[in-house]
């Protein structure tokens, strides 16, 4: 337990420490905070040694409704699949099966099942036209309204 004199003691130090503050704007008093948080950032963005900038994950999110209340059934998803994604994305993909929900213009709330589709890509000007006309096609074949489509840097190692 301290005795008076030894808290008093402390107390002049923390004054002491105060007043030597007192003048220095509150960004200098940040910047060691600052540097540390920083030097943390910066250690959780390691890059795995084969692992490959400049590549875009692209999702591309494909409504089973349509209209009449009929559906795209699984056969029908399979063909499309053979006859214009792979074709289109013979490197790879991938296919998830989701469930999706948007608001259409008449403000009623829409559910639907829905295929997900991520490719993993260069980005180039060809690879954004394939995936333009891949949405065009499924516009036309299904007719939907609108294709989703999510686009964003992406680091990737094989």
């Amino acid at each position: 337990m301290l005795g008076p004199a030894a808290i008093r003691g402390e107390e002049i130090m923390n004054r002491r420490h105060l007043l030597s503050m007192r003048g220095q704007p509150e960004t200098c008093r940040l910047i060691p905070a600052l540097f540390l948080l920083s030097i943390a950032w910066l250690a959780g963005c390691a890059v795995s040694p084969h692992a490959t900038g400049g590549w875009i994950r692209s999702e591309l999110c494909f409504g089973l409704s349509m209209p009449g209340g009929k559906t795209v059934g699984e056969g029908q998803w399979e063909n499309f699949l053979a006859e214009e994604v792979t074709p289109r994305f013979p490197d790879g993909l991938t296919v998830i099966s989701a469930k999706g929900q948007w608001r259409n213009p008449m403000g009623t709330l829409i559910r639907e099942d829905t295929k997900v589709l991520i490719i993993y890509h260069p980005g180039t000007p060809e690879i954004n036209r394939r995936i333009e006309a891949l949405r065009a096609a499924y516009l036309d074949r299904f007719d939907q309204e609108s294709v989703l489509l999510v686009q964003q840097p992406a680091m990737v190692s094989f």
